[in-house]
Formats: structure tokens, C-alpha cells, sequence
């Protein structure tokens, strides 16, 4: 859990601080390439570079991109607010409501989502928080990503920055589900629900610790980056959330990319190379992760809550022209 997250956020992370970290618990355009995967990440690579014309090469697409039921002309980054799921299409430039997560009703008290991973397949799976009697509980949620409809893994606390990695960066034959819980790198088991602290953002004594303000991403062959603020900071930075290139393996730092502009970037996804940040304030920003300026993107229908959180499945292309 970040240190960012009002209302039932708060409450899940002072559930971890007391735990010490371990809890139990989019128009298509002319043509589209996805790039040669360089495995850097550390993951498995096995989608092949493709051309894609556009008239469409339908066995190239069912071959490389079967398994996630993805077409790289048609943009898939999802964000959402407390209760609702939306999805951006940054080829088409279109914005759209998906669905209300059904699973977080509740009779009384409140529920929110804190942020959704998507794996390879597809699959799409989110952290929650519900107050019920006065109690906070995380939920580990299953999700539909057509329409939103969610169901109950488990229940526990669990982090709201939040996202799959490759093949061969947590896991040697599988993709992990991992995320922060302020410097704090840790894994959740989406089939018992434990979350394993598994590394940490910073050195060991960094002289100017960073923590997560909001999200992490991870893509087959291009990268895992997060949104950091100053460790402990309270005020929001007048430059904004930083965005950093991170190890999926450990969590550590690479490098701190740059300022983008925006604060409260609690959502992070990614397309074509581009990073993709969803504010607390309803703000969808344009990331160049050469140097981390965020441009802010138009769009409407963006909720007055403001974003929670973002995802994109891992085999994301990386480069869509």
C-alpha cells in the first residue's frame, strides 16, 4: 500500500506497517509493428515481431496475440475509480465507461477498487477495500475486463500499487503478481492470497529514498516502470510524480526517469512505447519515458472521483505505428 490512498487506504496501510510487510491473506491506422522483443526485462520472450497491414492479417494476429485475445491497432489501457472500470484506446483516442464493479457493493460503510494488473492471458485481477461495521478488509478480486462484473478471491490486506511481471523475473515459469506498499517490493499469490516481501525500491541506505505514489507497470521486452514521490513527503510536489524504470526481478530502482508534471498519478499503463498516468484528480497524462514529461491528454467522461488505478496486460506492444 502507498502512502496516498484516502479514506479505506489508510486504514489497509496501517494494516501492513503493523504486519511488518508480510500479511496473509483504441480508428486503426495505416499499419501497426510491434517490435522485436530484446527480453531485457528478464522475461520470457515469446511473441514474434509482426507487421500488421491494414487489411487486416488475421492469422499473424490470431499467432501472436491469441493467447490475451489483444489486436495491437486497438488500444487496451484500463483505469477506473473507486467503483468503476474504464478503458482508453491511445490508438483511436477514445475514452470509455466499461462497467461498475459489482463484487464491491455493499450494504453499508464503503468499498473501493485500489488499482487491477492484467497478465498475459488477459486476465484481469484488482486489489479492494471495504468498510463494513467499522472494520477495513482488503479483497483480491478476479475481474472482468468487458464488463466489469467482479468476483472474491481472497481477503487480507493488500497493496494498491499494483501489476503481473514477465516470466523469469519473481518466478522461473510463471508471471508473478507483485506491488509496493510504499518502498516495500512484495508479491501477492493470486491462489492463497499471501503477499512475500521480495525486495525494496530503494539501496540500502539511499540518501534520498523514493516510495511509490501510485502504480507500477510491466511489459514482455520494454520495461517496468513506476510513480514515485519522495519517501515520506506529504505535499505534492510542485514538478510532479516522478516516473522510474524499475527491476521486476527485485523492485530496485534503475533509474529515475524524470518529473511528469502531474501529481497524484495513481494509475500507470502503457502502449506503444508510451506510458499512460491516471491522476487522483480525473487527469489522463501522456508519459515520455525518455525523460518522464507527461503531456495531459483530453477526454471526457473521466470520473469526478478522480482515477485509482490502471492496467495493461504484459505482452503490451512496444512499438504501434
Amino acid at each position: 500500500m502507498t502512502a496516498r490512498r484516502q479514506r479505506l487506504g489508510l486504514g489497509l496501510s496501517l494494516a501492513f506497517a503493523v504486519l511488518g510487510g508480510a500479511v496473509l491473506g483504441f480508428a486503426v491506422p495505416a499499419c501497426a509493428r510491434v517490435g522485436a522483443m530484446g527480453g531485457g526485462d528478464g522475461g520470457a520472450v515469446d511473441r514474434p515481431a509482426i507487421d500488421l497491414a491494414a487489411s487486416n492479417d488475421a492469422p499473424a494476429l490470431a499467432d501472436a496475440f491469441a493467447s490475451a485475445d489483444l489486436d495491437p491497432r486497438v488500444g487496451e489501457v484500463y483505469g477506473h475509480s473507486d467503483l468503476t472500470l474504464y478503458r482508453f484506446d491511445p490508438v483511436a483516442g477514445t475514452f470509455m465507461t466499461v462497467g461498475d464493479f459489482d463484487c464491491l457493493k455493499v450494504t453499508e460503510g464503503v468499498a473501493e477498487m485500489l488499482d487491477i494488473a492484467i497478465d498475459r492471458d488477459g486476465n484481469m485481477v484488482g486489489t479492494a477495500a471495504m468498510s463494513e461495521h467499522t472494520a477495513i478488509t482488503g479483497r483480491l478480486v478476479s475481474i472482468d475486463k468487458a464488463t466489469a462484473a467482479c468476483t472474491v478471491l481472497k481477503t487480507g490486506s493488500y497493496p494498491n500499487s499494483l501489476a503481473f511481471v514477465p516470466v523469469g523475473t519473481v518466478l522461473p515459469d510463471r508471471e508473478a503478481l507483485v506491488g509496493y506498499v510504499n518502498d516495500g517490493y512484495v508479491r501477492i499469490d493470486p491462489d492463497t492470497g499471501v503477499v512475500t516481501g521480495i525486495g525494496n525500491l530503494n539501496a540500502p541506505g539511499a540518501a534520498n529514498p523514493w516510495m511509490s505514489s501510485g502504480d507500477i507497470v510491466s511489459i514482455v521486452g520494454g520495461g517496468t516502470y513506476v510513480t514515485i514521490i519522495p519517501k515520506g513527503s506529504v505535499t505534492a510536489d510542485p514538478q510532479g510524480d516522478r516516473v522510474a524504470e524499475v527491476d521486476p526481478a527485485t523492485g530496485g530502482i534503475i533509474r529515475v526517469i524524470g518529473a511528469t508534471g502531474a501529481a497524484g498519478l495513481y494509475g500507470l499503463g502503457y502502449w506503444g512505447g508510451i506510458a499512460y498516468g491516471f491522476s487522483s484528480s480525473g487527469l489522463l497524462v501522456k508519459i515520455d519515458l525518455a525523460t518522464g514529461a507527461g503531456t495531459p491528454i483530453s477526454i471526457t467522461g473521466a470520473p469526478a472521483t478522480g482515477f485509482y488505478g490502471a492496467g495493461t496486460t504484459t505482452i503490451a506492444p512496444i512499438i504501434v505505428e
